[in-house]
């Protein structure tokens, strides 16, 4: 079981990388064959990253595709195998000061990706917890996802709007320079 709760990454700088950060929901490597006596898929709730700075790897250099940087973020729901294989649910996560730079002419991919595993289809299973707010960050290109969502209509599917008022989905992604 894998269970990532209250974490603060603050005030860095990621340099020549080709993402910054990858945010898995549950561990879905639970229950499989190779963690058979995993029962418990666990769950990441409360992440803060904020004020940190970005630059994107020169990947081209190494022979590599320029359509894999990821930037800032890639959110993952995971598959909580345990509990009849449903994608599990981020938990209060926020994002907000970071600045994401690509290197010379190169663009990134996405600044904000939303993996979706497998077949499941947009949006995250919605929660009353599941806010994921991305403010005042600089990114360099727009939030986008599996099946080929962008913009405010992917994040519509990707984070959907909790169940408690006011916090609609363009409330939880403003302020960002793109």
């Amino acid at each position: 079981m894998a269970v990532v709760k209250d974490v603060t990454i603050t005030n860095n700088v990621l340099k020549n990388v080709i993402s910054g950060f990858t945010l898995q929901a549950v561990d879905d490597g639970c229950d499989t064959p190779s963690y058979p006596d995993c029962h418990n898929a666990g769950s990441t709730e409360r992440v803060y990253l904020a004020n940190n700075l970005i630059t994107l790897w020169d990947i081209t250099a190494q022979g590599g595709n320029a359509g894999s940087h990821t930037g800032l973020i890639a959110f993952s729901p995971g598959i909580d195998r345990p509990n009849a294989g449903v994608p599990g649910i981020p938990h209060d996560v926020v994002v907000q000061h970071n600045t994401v730079v690509s290197y010379g002419n190169q663009t990134c991919w996405a600044s904000v990706y939303f993996s979706v595993m497998g077949t499941w289809k947009p949006p995250f299973r919605q929660s009353a917890t599941n806010n994921i707010w991305i403010i005042d960050n600089v990114l360099c290109r727009q939030p986008y996802g599996q099946w080929g969502l962008h913009g405010m209509r992917g994040l519509t599917q990707y984070i959907g709007a909790p169940s408690t008022p006011p916090f609609d989905v363009a409330q939880r992604f403003r302020g960002n320079v793109m």
